[in-house]
């Protein structure tokens, strides 16, 4: 099995150097590369291979692989189109914020979704929010890797300057007392829900969820994104991404 992973700048990202070390491990041919060393007449990459002796990368021409992985967004459309022809891509980029609205309204979680203008630093003293990262891995299933709280300057969700703060389940206990096992219990519920609801009709393979409590301690979505930062959960998500490839890989027969 051979994997590709392209990457928005001629360094690898965080995500991929983890790839690189595991799929070492899984006896596993990984590369990475950008799209302008994509070949489409000969259809060949030059890419970035991990070099054992030299303990560095080293660039050699190779076919397509059998899967491409990594920031998909960053390709022209044309480049998707001609790649996926090829090779399985985890992620199909897609401009449908409409689309998953709707998606969101007609599902379960319809009720978790955020009020315009909302203000969120009841309890807390300050504007918070909890990062969901969830991941698909083994059988192609959802997984929650990493769990965050992320607390911020201003009073609302559009504040910038967002820090890591203590883990979840004791920040929500020190905000909300009694209350905080029912909000945890529906977080959980939104990561587990969430990523089936919206990978209907659509390829993705990360998401990155922030939730938020209100005024009224209800739990609600405050953002969804389908490219996540892999901050502090990287090699969990390494982890998972390897068993999602062997999976694309038996169940397509690449």
């Amino acid at each position: 099995m051979k994997i590709g992973y392209i990457c928005g700048s001629s360094e690898p990202d965080r995500l991929c150097k983890c790839l690189t070390a595991l799929t070492d491990l899984y006896n596993i041919e990984f590369f990475y590369f950008t799209e302008d060393r994509v070949d489409i007449d000969q259809k060949t990459i030059s890419g970035s291979f991990w070099d054992k002796t030299k303990l560095g990368y080293a660039e050699k021409s190779t076919s397509y692989p059998h899967i491409i992985d990594g920031t998909t967004q960053m390709m022209l459309p044309g480049l998707c189109i001609e790649l996926g022809k090829y090779s399985y891509l985890t992620h199909i980029p897609s401009d449908d914020s409409n689309k998953i609205l709707d998606s969101i309204k007609n599902s379960d979680c319809c009720g978790y979704l955020i009020d315009s203008n909302i203000k969120i630093e009841k309890n807390t003293g300050n504007n918070f929010k909890i990062r969901l990262n969830v991941c698909r891995g083994e059988n192609g299933e959802w997984g929650l890797l990493g769990m965050f709280v992320l607390v911020g300057y201003g009073k609302d969700i559009s504040s910038n300057g967002w820090a890591l703060d203590r883990k979840p389940k004791q920040f929500l206990e020190m905000g909300f007392g009694s209350e905080w096992k029912t909000l945890y219990d529906e977080i959980i519920f939104i990561s587990r829900d969430l990523p089936d609801i919206l990978q209907k009709g659509r390829r993705i393979v990360s998401l990155a969820i922030d939730v938020i409590i209100d005024n009224s301690s209800k739990v609600k979505i405050a953002g969804i994104s389908d490219t996540p930062d892999y901050y502090k959960c990287e090699w969990q998500t390494a982890k998972s991404r390897i068993l999602y490839y062997n999976h694309i890989y038996k169940s397509r027969k690449c």
